[in-house]
């Protein structure tokens, strides 16, 4: 009898922590009742986009309905000591951010096959290699592995009021090539050039 009546303490216990516990986190993530899908994904874009734009960035273009924005260029070698996969070349992994600010779709994945790296004669196109991103990925801090992000880039629209931003491309760019190099898009009719590295000695 005193086993049960220790036993049912134990479990009574347990369940009144739990409740309290249940209760403390549904204060963290209750939403308000009456709030719409459309407000909630003006929140999400708010937070999404003052997060990103606290940090440093290289380049911003905007037009009448979107933003975008080169974070980075980030130089990539392999570390890879097995194979000599990626010798004598750097990779160029592309940082970007993509902020629709209109209340119409913008068409993400034209922006997406627009994107181009060159050197300073805009013919000479290097390669976009998907192996070299995942090898970055893959060498990196595993936090940086989102590929939900990245498959947005590559669909034909972007809702409004949405912000995008992953590291997207990696350009395949032999160490013997000095050329200064830029990158290139398009958002609509207009095209962009940036920078991405000087010319080297």
């Amino acid at each position: 009898m005193k086993i049960k009546l220790y036993l049912l303490l134990i479990t009574l216990t347990l369940f009144i922590s739990s409740c309290k516990y249940f209760e403390k986190n549904e204060g963290e993530i209750h939403i308000p009742e009456g709030i719409t899908e459309q407000q909630l994904q003006e929140q999400r874009y708010k937070y999404k986009t003052e997060n990103a734009y606290k940090e440093e960035f290289i380049h911003q273009d905007k037009t009448d309905s979107v933003t975008v924005t080169v974070f980075n260029a980030i130089t990539y070698q392999m570390k890879d000591d097995g194979t000599s996969i990626g010798e004598g070349y750097d990779y160029y992994i592309m940082d970007i951010g993509v902020e629709n600010f209109s209340y119409h779709p913008f068409r993400v994945g034209a922006f997406t096959k627009s994107c181009h790296l060159t050197t300073s004669d805009p013919k000479y196109l290097f390669s976009n290699v998907s192996f070299a991103l995942k090898m970055y990925f893959l060498q990196s801090d595993s936090a940086e592995i989102d590929m939900s992000y990245i498959k947005k880039f590559y669909l034909d629209t972007m809702a409004p009021k949405d912000f995008y931003r992953a590291k997207v491309f990696a350009y395949e760019v032999s160490k013997e090539e000095k050329d200064a190099l830029f990158f290139h898009y398009t958002i609509g009719n207009q095209k962009f050039e940036v920078k991405v590295r000087d010319k080297q000695p």
